[in-house]
């Protein structure tokens, strides 16, 4: 699967809070409705699973991925730049949009070595949780056969580079991600905390599979289970010890789940950790945030 990444380098797509500007969330639905169109429409015309991207698009929720964006821009008959209008660079931005931009690639630099360790939990064709790997459906004649389960648009253009990623200034190893802000907050040594890194990621990408139906989450689950069956001979004993509701900490049974200690474990045994790492790594932090 190839994807297509753009950067709002200047901040005039985003603003600084993340937030979509009022003139292309404008923009997207006043062309819509000068060209007559109906978010239904615009969905059967792009190709869409359903008409909620349309609603998002045109409610600040998020932009439209590159593809749907040259789809859409095509369908109203504009140029992309007549759809995706950015908002004025104030010039006292200036020196923070330098500093945002250096903090941004800094850290999608320390993340990006270590996405291909994530390829189960988007789903990625080849990886141990493609769907395409061992689905099938039962035609009308009774007989079954192979079935590509759809992956959206949330996971097939998933990247660090749509959230807030900003560098703090705390002197000790320190990373946490925000999912209700969509920001990952990060220490200097904390780029060097591969460990580290490693814990606030799984969140990153529970955050992805938490917008799709819970089948998703569920599947990467099933197949980590599996794939850790076959080199951790207690694993079925560590899950059950482990489970949310045996557990004293609040932080815990609200963030780290079975699904979370999965990965986690998966991760310990590809970074060659003793086991247990990861998981419990930066959970200090959360304790007392």
């Amino acid at each position: 699967m190839k994807k297509a990444v753009f950067f709002d380098i200047d901040g005039t797509l985003w603003n600084y809070q993340m937030q979509i500007p009022e003139s292309t969330v404008l923009a997207i639905r006043k062309l819509r409705e000068k060209c007559g169109f109906s978010k239904t429409e615009v969905q059967e015309s792009l190709g869409l699973v359903g008409v909620q991207s349309i609603y998002d698009w045109e409610n600040g929720v998020k932009l439209p991925n590159i593809e749907n964006a040259l789809g859409l821009a095509r369908l109203l008959g504009v140029d992309l730049d007549q759809l995706l209008v950015a908002q004025p660079l104030v010039k006292e931005n200036a020196t923070k949009t330098e500093q945002e931009l250096s903090d941004r690639c800094r850290i999608s630099e320390a993340v990006e070595k270590l996405e291909p360790m994530f390829a189960d939990m988007l789903l990625e064709d080849g990886s141990a949780s493609d769907p395409a790997a061992d689905t099938e459906i039962q035609l009308e004649d009774g007989t079954w056969e192979k079935y590509h389960y759809p992956v959206l648009e949330v996971l097939a253009y998933y990247s660090v580079s749509q959230f807030r990623l900003e560098i703090c200034n705390r002197t000790d190893s320190y990373a946490r991600f925000y999912p209700k802000e969509r920001r990952f907050v990060v220490s200097e040594k904390g780029l060097e905390d591969e460990a580290l890194l490693l814990h606030e990621m799984i969140h990153m990408n529970e955050y992805a599979l938490s917008q799709l139906p819970s089948q998703y989450r569920g599947r990467v689950a099933a197949c980590l289970c599996e794939s850790l069956q076959k080199n951790i001979y207690d694993v079925d004993q560590m899950l059950k010890e482990n489970l949310s509701f045996f557990q004293d900490s609040s932080v815990d049974r609200e963030e780290h789940d079975t699904l979370f200690y999965l990965k986690s474990l998966d991760l310990d045994m590809r970074m060659h950790y003793k086991l247990g790492t990861i998981y419990a790594c930066g959970r200090e932090h959360r304790a007392c945030a």
